[in-house]
């Protein structure tokens, strides 16, 4: 099959929304397109870590406020769906501050980053099962398959001197291609997660923090990165983590 695929259909075979003829469709097509068929994997991988966290919210009822008439009178199906939704929508808001409103005078790359590596640490600090798809043992061989992947070379950064060790990494898929999600933890078991992702314009070249009940984001532009440092940590804690990250990065000039 020659014909390209678009997004809007490969997301509808990711959440289940094509009849057979359709699955057979994209499967065919995957089948002779990889690069596209690890792109879906990976919004597969999303997706089942969604559920994981927020299986529990799914299997209670859902308040009547939160859902409109018309909604009220779908299958059960819509409303779990729905219900993914909201509460991923709801963990963004706690994390990040309000959601849009806080990333206002940013560029395309911080509020970008800023939204996906928000995400990503709501998911991922939670799976106690698979929280990383590579483990942190083999950090040479995951800086050479994610810097490949991303496109640029990139280093694993080294936060074991304050008493953070590296969990892992793991690629993500991203809005304008393919992340990494490095995550470190302490002894206390708090995590922390660096999102890198290409950068899709200059942005700020200096550390923008910001953060709501308990978590904190730094974000940045570093080379042809954009980056975040997200954690439970007030702006004191994580500022020199972040900047040593970013020392450890490498290229980029403060403002």
């Amino acid at each position: 099959m020659s014909e390209r695929l678009g997004d809007d259909e490969l997301h509808a075979y990711v959440d289940g929304l094509l009849d057979q003829d359709g699955n057979d469709r994209v499967e065919a097509w995957l089948a002779d397109n990889p690069d596209q068929a690890e792109r879906v994997r990976l919004w597969q991988e999303h997706n089942d870590g969604l559920r994981r966290l927020f299986d529990p919210v799914l299997d209670e009822p859902i308040p009547a406020r939160l859902l409109p008439a018309a909604i009220r009178s779908r299958s059960w199906r819509n409303r779990r769906l729905l219900a993914l939704r909201v509460a991923a929508a709801l963990a963004l808001v706690l994390a990040g501050g309000g959601g849009g409103w806080w990333l206002r005078g940013q560029s395309s790359t911080e509020a970008q980053v800023a939204r996906e590596a928000l995400a990503a640490h709501v998911v991922y600090v939670a799976d106690q099962r698979r929280p990383v798809e590579v483990p942190g043992s083999e950090r040479d061989q995951m800086a050479t398959w994610l810097s490949k992947r991303l496109g640029a070379k990139m280093a694993v950064p080294d936060l074991s001197a304050s008493g953070y060790q590296l969990v892992g990494g793991r690629l993500l898929p991203a809005e304008n291609g393919a992340a990494a999600l490095y995550m470190y933890e302490n002894s206390l078991g708090q995590r922390l997660t660096l999102y890198v992702r290409r950068a899709v314009d200059d942005g700020r070249k200096d550390l923008l923090f910001q953060g709501r009940d308990g978590t904190l984001a730094g974000v940045w532009t570093q080379g042809p990165f954009g980056c975040a440092l997200s954690g439970p940590l007030p702006r004191e804690d994580l500022e020199p983590l972040a900047r040593l990250v970013w020392k450890q990065m490498g290229t980029a000039r403060t403002s």
